[in-house]
This record gives C-alpha cells, sequence and structure tokens, in this order.
C-alpha cells in the first residue's frame, strides 16, 4: 500500500514545514508538476507508514490517493486529475 498526493504550489512551503515540524524530514512534496509555464502544483510518493499518510491527508488543499500498484502510473493519474503535467514544462 502507498499513497501519492498532490497539492497547489501555494500550499507547498506551509504543507512541508508542517510535516517536517512533525518529525517526517524536509522536502516530502517534491515532485513539481506544471500548468503552462510555471509549477502549479507539488507532489509525493510514500509506501505503507499510517502515520505519514494521516499526516499529509491533514494538510490543507491536499489530494491524496491510496492504494497500490505501479506508483509512477498512480502519480502521473493524480498529477493530470488535477489539469497538470508531470515533467518538462
Amino acid at each position: 500500500m502507498s499513497i501519492v498526493a498532490i497539492l497547489p504550489v501555494a500550499n507547498l512551503l506551509a504543507a512541508n514545514t508542517a510535516l517536517e515540524t512533525a518529525g517526517f524530514g524536509k522536502g516530502n512534496f517534491s515532485v513539481p508538476a506544471y500548468t503552462g509555464a510555471g509549477a502549479s502544483h507539488a507532489a509525493l510518493h510514500a509506501w505503507d507508514d499510517p502515520v505519514f499518510t494521516a499526516a499529509v491527508k491533514a494538510i490543507a488543499g491536499v489530494v491524496t490517493d491510496e492504494g497500490t500498484g505501479d506508483p509512477v502510473a498512480r502519480t502521473q493519474a493524480l498529477i493530470t486529475a488535477q489539469g497538470a503535467k508531470w515533467g518538462a514544462q
């Protein structure tokens, strides 16, 4: 089981600070996603950690997907569902 999550870039600093303060390290939302010329979202993927998953789900503006299967495909699908693109602008 794993979680993929995405949030608007406007929430990035607060989200990463909240997760760091809770003891989960720095820069958890580190995968940029783009709408147009600039980064509009940030995403993450994590494996089977219920405490981390709960902390991520508590963040304002976050959209998550929990499940099994290819984490790259699941991350890509979640980013696309938000109207953004993963990778080069």
